[in-house]
């Protein structure tokens, strides 16, 4: 059986291979690849000591040979073919879409077997290869601090690129949630990294688990090993990527509260604006303040008792870090003196004399 594999862009032949044993007779082959570039084949065989029997095989995109045969169905008699008789017509190789993806490729091979003198019969099985998986998450980490998490947000439409060795392997796109997935991988050591869009800057890579190895090479490189896909996929999961990308300049809009009283304990203000991200900051009177992110429109920051221990106008802003980022416009938070609060019961009240009349009008 002779296997060719072209390229047809370049017009070139990529694999020229010839397989099975040389004291047997092979028939009928079919052949079909899978997404991966898998090859399945099918066919039938025979020799001076083997009925005509159904078997099959499978070549991983990797491999440097067919790998050895499995026999789908073994024939049980001499067949002859001529006088009406016939071989050949049901033969044939299929991907199962129900059951591939990006751990697994299946395929369902059918072949014809000597069931009687003059009688054949078709044999139908699956065959499958399993397959490792590599995904992770490319990550804006704010404050463009490796040491704090709690501000990073996922960044999606950002490519990922996989390479085998020097070969360009598999190239994808963030999802709407930063998510990045390879699948259809063989055994073997990959390099995944992280295209940096226009204007950012790389901060570091997170290896993630689950392959024999990962590994960090450098801020936009993470390597991963995977093996044993003969028996078992490896899923590498968690191999995340940060990079810093430029801050817009922050503009606010108001406050709420813009009005408390003096000597109150801490409180919780409200900022309205936009431009706002995930390490915003709300500076009081210019000395920064525990910020919550809330929304690109909104932040919460805890004002403090001793901020408001006196009464006056004091300014709020908020400060984006950089790349760019900024200081937007202040919003003015007035601190009035708290109003008077009277206690006790009072032991009687009088009431005035009411004089009831009627106006005179001289005439």
């Amino acid at each position: 059986m002779r296997y060719y594999k072209i390229n047809t862009t370049t017009r070139t032949l990529v694999i020229d291979e010839t397989f099975g044993a040389a004291d047997a007779f092979y028939c009928y082959p079919a052949v079909t690849v899978d997404a991966a570039g898998t090859a399945y084949f099918s066919f039938s065989r025979s020799n001076k000591d083997e009925f005509a029997s159904a078997w099959y095989s499978g070549r991983r995109r990797t491999d440097t040979n067919i790998q050895p045969r499995g026999l789908l169905k073994s024939g049980q008699v001499t067949y002859r073919c001529g006088l009406g008789q016939r071989w050949g017509d049901y033969e044939g190789v299929a991907i199962d879409p129900s059951d591939s993806g990006a751990t697994q490729s299946s395929a369902w091979a059918v072949g014809l077997w000597a069931k009687g003198s003059n009688t054949w019969g078709s044999w139908l099985g699956k065959t499958a290869f399993l397959f490792h998986q590599i995904s992770g998450t490319v990550l804006e980490d704010c404050d463009s601090s490796t040491g704090s998490a709690g501000d990073r947000r996922p960044v999606p439409l950002v490519t990922v690129v996989l390479h085998r060795d020097t070969t360009i392997w598999a190239t994808t796109t963030t999802d709407s949630i930063g998510n990045y997935r390879f699948g259809l991988l063989d055994d073997g050591t990959y390099d995944a990294s992280v295209t940096i869009p226009p204007s950012s800057f790389a901060l570091d890579v997170i290896p993630g688990s689950g392959g024999t190895s990962q590994t960090r090479i450098n801020a936009t490189d993470i390597r991963v090993v995977l093996s044993g896909a003969a028996t078992a996929s490896q899923f590498s999961t968690g191999n995340n990527f940060l990079i810093v990308k430029p801050h817009p300049s922050p503009s606010t809009t108001g406050i709420s509260p813009n009005t408390y009283s003096s000597g109150e304990p801490d409180f919780t203000l409200s900022v309205f604006g936009s431009n706002f991200v995930p390490c915003s900051v709300v500076r009081f009177q210019g000395s920064s303040r525990a910020t919550s992110f809330i929304s690109p429109t909104q932040l919460q920051a805890t004002i403090l008792a001793s901020d408001i221990d006196s009464t006056g106008s004091f300014l709020i802003s908020v400060f984006n870090q950089t790349p760019n980022g900024g200081l937007s416009n202040t919003q003015k938070l007035n601190v009035h003196t708290p109003a008077p609060v009277f206690s006790g019961t009072p032991s009687s009240i009088s009431f005035g004399s009411v004089l009831v009349g009627h106006l005179k009008t001289d005439t």
